[in-house]
């Protein structure tokens, strides 16, 4: 398994992140990544069970998780990072998973999504797409989405996504077999998906920017490069200080900007917002492709008993015997106990509850 993997290693400045001395240097390495509560650590536990490890990261109190994947050929280390919405950062969290992302070279990364919420899932693929690393995506809560009447075309999905899509309901470990499989035995040629394209003028500045990274990142492919060009273009021009020396970084940051200046004033609009609004189109657009949706067969019951009383002569029939009973339940004799609501109401005035019964009982026997 280890054969012609990648080295271990990052970007200048950032160092060994503290998940990487529990990962073998020519490992194979995994990220396991996700919007929050779509079952990503259950499926991170039901993936490598007893072989991993928890630790945090440095100066912060967000925890990580790595584990392994056994296999006749070597281990697969899965690392478990937090969740988040996009790679448009709002919490120490997510800029915690967005550096990890950028600036450590993952082998793969393993989208877990929910099944029964695509839509919601599509904007964070995208930009994971865009990344330019291998990918997988597991398509979570599959049992949920049938409930539900949702039905997600597998084979088009993954012909569309140009990568593999794996069902799972990680609770009941139901699919978990297949993704292990798949990241034992595919690994090695698993190659980068198909990310969204965008208008001509946003194609042309990102290939602009990724020809002025080039000789600084010489070891990146260019998928990887036209993704952090298209980040830099959005405006995350802090990459570059955290990447490269400070005087490469200063040049590279005044040319990105500039572009981006005469971009805005050339089209009268923010690229950032192109980019995300042609997201949203290729998610719609992805979303009406592969899920179809049926009626969910609910509440039968309901349904069952609402046919016996509409009926056009039995739920007369109904209707008149339940008003009988309530009129015989309302004509019909009290009983000597105390109300509820009244001895509520004597409790709260004080009134013993011992008094009030031999008040009640005189008063029938008289």
């Amino acid at each position: 398994m280890t054969d012609g993997s990648p080295q271990r290693g990052c970007l200048r400045c950032h160092g060994r992140a503290p998940w990487q001395d529990e990962v073998p240097g020519s490992a194979w390495t995994v990220a396991l990544v996700g919007l929050p509560n779509v079952g990503k650590t259950s499926l991170f536990n039901a993936l490598t069970g007893q072989f991993q490890h928890t630790g945090n990261w440095p100066g912060k109190t967000v925890m990580y998780h790595v584990g392994r994947v056994e296999g006749p050929q070597g281990a697969v280390f899965v690392v478990d990072l937090p969740g988040l919405y996009s790679l448009d950062p709002l919490s120490p969290e997510e800029r915690l998973t967005q550096d990890q992302l950028t600036f450590y070279p993952f082998d793969a990364v393993v989208h877990v999504v929910d099944a029964s919420h695509l839509a919601r899932d599509l904007y964070l693929m995208a930009q994971l797409l865009e990344l330019g690393l291998p990918m997988l995506v597991a398509l979570n809560m599959w049992d949920v989405a049938s409930r539900e009447g949702i039905h997600i075309h597998l084979e088009r999905f993954s012909r569309l996504l140009g990568v593999p899509v794996i069902p799972t309901v990680a609770r009941k470990e139901e699919g978990v077999a297949s993704l292990r499989d798949a990241l034992l035995t595919r690994l090695p040629g698993l190659q980068p998906g198909r990310p969204p394209r965008y208008p001509q003028r946003i194609e042309e500045a990102v290939g602009y920017i990724q020809t002025l990274l080039a000789p600084y990142l010489e070891e990146w492919p260019d998928s990887r490069l036209r993704g952090l060009s298209l980040r830099l273009l959005e405006g995350h021009l802090h990459l570059l200080e955290a990447m490269l020396p400070h005087p490469e970084a200063r040049v590279l940051t005044d040319q990105v900007a500039a572009l981006r200046e005469e971009y805005t004033s050339s089209w009268e609009e923010d690229p950032a917002l192109v980019v995300a609004d042609a997201r949203y189109g290729w998610a719609e657009g992805l979303l009406r492709s592969v899920v179809t949706y049926h009626q969910r067969q609910r509440f039968r019951l309901t349904r069952a008993v609402d046919r016996f009383v509409t009926h056009k002569w039995l739920g007369l029939t109904i209707f008149f015997l339940v008003m009988l009973w309530v009129s015989t339940c309302s004509a019909s004799k009290p009983s000597g106990r105390v109300r509820p609501s009244n001895w509520i109401s004597n409790r709260r005035a004080g009134i013993p509850t011992e008094k009030l019964e031999a008040r009640t009982t005189g008063s029938s026997s008289a």
